[in-house]
């Protein structure tokens, strides 16, 4: 579901569009903001799930070239 969340791929594709970075340096860029924005949350359980965006992301990471062509992630905005 992580891989498919719409907020996490159209802000990944902003970093690289507004900031002229990798795919991967754009990626960890959102996870950053994911992370700040879940430490903020009042809901221990919650909180804590940025471990799980955090998994997603170093999965990706750890297999470049195996995802989705840019063009079908602009398709899923």
């Amino acid at each position: 579901m992580i891989l498919k969340d719409k907020m996490l791929i159209r802000q990944t594709i902003q970093n690289i569009e507004d900031k002229g970075v990798n795919a991967e340096w754009a990626l960890r860029m959102t996870l950053d903001k994911y992370r700040d924005v879940f430490s903020k949350v009042d809901d221990e359980y919650l909180r804590e799930r940025i471990s799980d965006v955090e998994y997603a992301g170093q999965r990706i990471l750890r297999k470049p070239g195996g995802g989705p062509s840019r063009d079908r992630l602009r398709d899923r905005r």
